[in-house]
């Protein structure tokens, strides 16, 4: 330690003890107080006078907190030190609110201490109080905070539980019954509710059809989207179901303005027997493409769907209709982009290609089996990787 330092340590040892006692009362930022056994002030800090509003011991000594608080206060206090008082234990670090004739609340955390004489005698209470009320309102504040929060999740979870309900009770309905074709599917939302629509419109007897769509993005938004998307679409196909082409214009002329910004992509396919076989119809808004196994010649091939707008776009291309010749022991696969985008822990995309290979891996399982076997083999592949998308696949099967 260096000469002067020494000397400054010295100075403050031979500094009497009311001069250092007057020095932490007259500094500190605490409010310090001293009470005989009546609970009257004896000595303050000069803080505790400034906090009382007065400008000399005089205006204190004798008085209580009766004489500066509300009774409601000054009342506790009160029973507190005589509690202190009567049983010697100390009062330590405790919150405390303070209430004021002007209507004023304030907040301290407040240390009472029995204090005894060198003999030791009883003679009154060591008092030290910090000022915490804008701590303490910044804390009423974040739990006031975090209550409302906590309310909103659960109103808002309560949605999201009537919103899966909802949803799990239209999508994926069921078709009616066709004598000619069997199917199977996979609906696998990515959170509770999902953005995906999968219908089966009620068209004319013998036949079958489906819609599959995929409104843009998760949660419940999307899933609101995807029972409107869903009762319009319905409607729509069964009003053009030999124009299905016009029942996709329908659907953009009323809900491409509800959706923006989002958008969505559909595909509405109508199967039924002809004179020579099976027909499928197709038509679609931006959807993927169709895969197909022809019977006939043992292939497997992609059904490429022309370039269309999705619902929420309108550049003013012609949405056409397409027409496809199918045979007994055909098998047909639908299926939305979060099949095919779905990524492992590579980042690499399970793309057409897999989906391809995966199709004619299952065509000897039963199609009962045939769209949860190839969602088992997209999860095998997405591994530990997070899902990104909600999938669902179609199986279609032309039984004869």
């Amino acid at each position: 330690m260096k000469t002067h330092e020494v000397k400054q340590v010295q100075d403050i040892y031979r500094m009497s003890i009311p001069a250092l006692f007057d020095a932490l009362l007259k500094e500190s930022e605490d409010c310090i107080y001293f009470k005989d056994m009546k609970c009257r002030f004896v000595y303050v800090s000069h803080r505790h006078a400034q906090k009382f509003g007065v400008s000399s011991l005089d205006e204190i000594v004798g008085k209580t907190d009766f004489d500066f608080f509300t009774e409601e206060h000054a009342k506790q206090a009160y029973e507190d030190e005589q509690e202190i008082l009567r049983s010697g234990k100390a009062l330590i670090n405790e919150t405390e609110k303070e209430t004021w004739p002007d209507g004023t609340i304030t907040w301290v955390t407040s240390t009472k201490i029995p204090l005894h004489l060198n003999s030791g005698k009883l003679v009154g209470i060591l008092g030290i109080s910090r000022d915490i009320t804008r701590e303490k309102l910044a804390l009423d504040k974040l739990e006031d905070s975090e209550k409302r929060l906590r309310e909103k999740n659960r109103i808002l979870q309560i949605d999201y539980d009537n919103a899966r309900r909802v949803q799990s009770a239209l999508i994926p309905g069921e078709s009616q019954p066709c004598s000619f074709l069997k199917y199977s599917v996979v609906y696998n939302p990515l959170e509770a509710v999902g953005g995906d629509v999968l219908s089966f419109p009620t068209g004319q007897p013998d036949e079958f059809m489906v819609i599959l769509g995929d409104v843009c993005g998760h949660g419940i938004s999307a899933a609101l989207y995807t029972l409107l998307v869903k009762h319009v679409a319905d409607q729509a196909a069964v009003n053009h179901p030999d124009r299905l082409e016009i029942a996709m214009e329908q659907v953009q002329e009323e809900i491409s303005e509800l959706v923006r910004p989002n958008y969505v992509t559909m595909v509405a396919g109508r199967i039924r027997r002809t004179d020579d076989g099976y027909q499928l119809n197709v038509a679609h808004a931006g959807h993927p493409d169709i895969l197909h196994y022809d019977s006939q010649s043992g292939e497997v091939e992609v059904i490429r769907l022309k370039p269309q707008d999705a619902i929420g776009f309108v550049t003013g291309r012609e949405r056409r209709g397409q027409v496809f010749e199918l045979s007994k022991g055909d098998r047909l696969l639908f299926y939305t982009d979060g099949a095919v985008e779905t990524v492992n822990e590579c980042a690499e995309e399970f793309e057409l290609d897999r989906l391809v290979e995966a199709f004619k891996a299952e065509l000897q399982a039963p199609i009962k089996d045939m769209a949860g076997n190839i969602g088992k083999r997209v999860r095998a592949f997405r591994g530990k990787a997070p899902r990104m998308d909600d999938v669902t696949l179609l199986a279609v099967e032309i039984s004869g």
